[in-house]
């Protein structure tokens, strides 16, 4: 495991008090990973963040591409900005589209579309395409979205 400044020299009792901060759960898996090795285990944690933080730039960019795709087409096919407030919504997605305009609330920010539309989780775009939307939204509208051949 490349690691540029060296592994963490953690003793057992920071290692126990990493292991109930990071819930048994979550770290399980690096335990596994290593073999049993807690000390290990931190440190593929650690790693994994730290490619997670590279990532970062690469997945922001695509989740705004992504929901602004799904908006632009969305918008020429209902023929309004504020769609999601004219079609039927699963309840995951209404509960999310409340979600986010309770957050602007909070902020004290006017429910503009481009508001909502920044405001909403990743996971409302990617179930709009999935096939509980197929018939209302992909087949109409959102297959426009994406370069052709996207199954």
């Amino acid at each position: 495991m490349p690691d540029e400044q060296g592994p963490a020299k953690y003793d057992d009792l920071t290692i126990a008090a990493l292991e109930l901060s990071l819930s048994s759960d979550r770290l399980n898996t690096y335990i596994l990973a290593a073999a049993g090795d807690k000390h290990l285990a931190i440190r593929l944690h650690e790693r994994n963040t730290q490619l997670s933080e590279g990532l970062f730039g690469v997945i922001q960019g695509l989740e705004i591409a992504f929901r602004n795709a799904i908006h632009r087409t969305l918008h020429g096919g209902i023929g309004t900005l504020d769609w999601y407030d004219q079609i039927a919504l699963r309840d995951s997605e209404s509960e999310a589209l409340q979600f986010a305009k309770r957050a602007l609330d909070q902020k004290r920010k006017a429910h503009t579309p481009s508001r909502i539309v920044a405001q909403l989780n990743f996971g409302f775009w990617v179930r709009l395409t999935s096939g509980d939307y197929e018939k209302s939204l992909w087949v109409p509208h959102l297959y426009k979205a994406f370069p052709e051949k996207t199954k």
